[in-house]
């Protein structure tokens, strides 16, 4: 092939960031007493750009809106105390949701954090390979 006929590859990849989950969370038990807010953000990889961004229509895609309902009212019924183990709820809750093959991160911040003079919190990142 030529240098003009090459096939350029696209990759496609969806951020939401920032979304506010309020939460009892936490190791000790008196941390869980209260909820606590928590950052979440979200990739999501397509092996191959969804359909809309051809036709533009939210039928060729998922709402975004939908799924970040979903995983707050799945997590409100989750009791979680670690950073870890809710990164690895809200990705499954993700692949349920989203029938699409995509590659999926999630990364969780918690601040403050309950560790003195942590000022800027802690986040994990739970990601696809």
């Amino acid at each position: 092939m030529s240098a003009t006929h090459k096939k350029s590859t696209v990759k496609t990849r969806l951020s939401i960031n920032g979304l506010k989950l309020n939460i009892y969370f936490g190791w000790p038990k008196d941390e869980r007493l209260r909820k606590q807010l928590i950052h979440l953000d979200i990739t999501l990889e397509f092996p191959q750009p969804p359909n809309a961004c051809k036709t533009d229509q939210l039928a060729d895609t998922f709402c975004y809106a939908k799924l970040a309902a979903t995983i707050r009212e799945e997590i409100n019924l989750r009791h979680c105390r670690l950073v870890e183990h809710l990164a690895y709820e809200i990705y499954n809750i993700i692949k349920n949701v989203i029938s699409q093959p995509v590659k999926i991160g999630v990364a969780i911040t918690k601040y403050p954090s309950t560790v003195p003079d942590l000022q800027n919190g802690v986040t994990f990142y739970y990601e696809d390979g």
